[in-house]
């Protein structure tokens, strides 16, 4: 059963600077679950109605990059393709020729960083509904299948970020119907997954926004099993978690979250009830404070299931969907760049082309 889709975050990221140090990143994933369909944001720029149906499109290719060793680069996965591609700084590039191992198409998976590699876990046979169980890792250019002796159960709609320099898995539901939604705990060491027992939790809950974020990870909101949206903030040092109570905290409407700086950006789609369209809010997390920024530039316009994650200066946004004027499910090619202070629309590029998946896209910055 696919999620309502007004209940979709993106996943999370990391960066991890060529020198070796580790500059935490975003993503905590986002919210789905089975329960009553919600409305998708409408794309307000209705010129953009016209486009081609995405369903319809097929994919194209700008041309495999050669993997560049000792340099950072951010990697999207569209989880609907199996299809990998990497950020060359100023367009999209497939990964090699196309012959390459990469994890089988699925919906409503997750990956994160460890700071060698990234870690992709689980999701969602779109086909035939099942839920999967399976762990990627994508080091130095490639994707390999690893078989750890022990893992999570199978689940879709988890969420995972680096913490130091492990990568944790949290929650999700791990069958249908959705009162099998979980709020367990995951560690992965580069090699073997352990569930960790801390002596409290987050309730469970799918899609829960999940960053790192100096030496903790920072997960908020995500969706209850009757696809009620949280509004709660936790942070994980590795061995705990403590429940953080910011005075003030973004609406609950799920989000993608990237690191930049001292800064944990989330990224909400937000309705405008005087015109009725939605636009992209931004909100900065320092540890405590959520702080609503005002928008400068011009700001993505507010589609779900969008990725994001942090290289340089910048925060690198891309895809999300939408609904038409026509009611038709349509998918954002466009790449947004965020650099603390205003948005930069990079515009569509000849390269990954988004079919439905949810979420479309999961992105992570990781460095050779």
């Amino acid at each position: 059963m696919r999620p309502p889709r007004s209940l979709l975050c993106a996943l999370a990221a990391v960066v991890l600077p060529a020198c070796g140090s580790r500059t935490p990143i975003f993503l905590g994933l986002a919210a789905m679950d089975a329960g009553v369909e919600a409305a998708v944001p409408p794309k307000p720029d209705a010129a953009r109605d016209a486009g081609i149906d995405v369903h319809t499109r097929p994919p194209t290719d700008a041309g495999p990059r050669p993997h560049d060793a000792g340099a950072d680069e951010v990697v999207l996965y569209i989880p609907a393709q199996g299809a990998t591609w990497t950020w060359t700084g100023t367009t999209w590039a497939a990964l090699g020729d196309g012959s390459e191992t990469e994890p089988p198409a699925r919906d409503v998976s997750a990956m994160a960083s460890d700071g060698r590699e990234i870690v992709l876990f689980g999701g969602e046979n779109d086909t035939n509904n099942t839920f999967l169980g399976d762990t990627w890792v994508f080091s130095r250019g490639a994707w390999a299948m690893a078989s750890p002796t022990a893992s999570p159960s199978v689940r879709a709609g988890h969420s995972m970020a680096g913490q130091g320099s492990t990568v944790v898995l949290f929650g999700g539901r791990a069958t249908s119907p959705s009162a099998n939604v979980q709020n367990d705990t995951w560690v992965w060491d580069g090699a073997a997954w352990t569930q960790a027992h801390p002596a409290v939790s987050p309730s469970p809950r799918s899609f829960a926004s999940f960053v790192s974020l100096g030496n903790v990870a920072i997960l908020y909101g995500g969706a209850d099993p009757n696809s009620n949206l949280l509004g709660d903030t936790w942070s994980w040092d590795g061995t705990a978690w403590t429940e953080l109570t910011p005075p003030t905290s973004p609406p609950l409407n799920g989000g993608s979250a990237a690191t930049l700086g001292a800064y944990v950006y989330l990224f909400a789609p937000t309705l405008d009830a005087t015109t009725s369209a939605y636009t992209t809010d931004t909100w900065a997390f320092d540890g405590s404070t959520w702080t609503n920024l005002p928008s400068m530039g011009l700001a993505p316009p507010g589609p779900t299931g969008f990725g994001a994650a942090a290289i340089g200066n910048l925060v690198l946004l891309y895809g999300g969907y939408f609904e038409n004027s026509d009611s038709e499910e349509m998918n954002e090619d466009d790449t947004f760049t965020w650099n603390g202070t205003g948005w930069t629309d990079l515009g569509t590029f000849t390269g990954p082309d988004m079919f439905s998946g949810y979420p479309p896209c999961l992105m992570s910055t990781v460095s050779h």
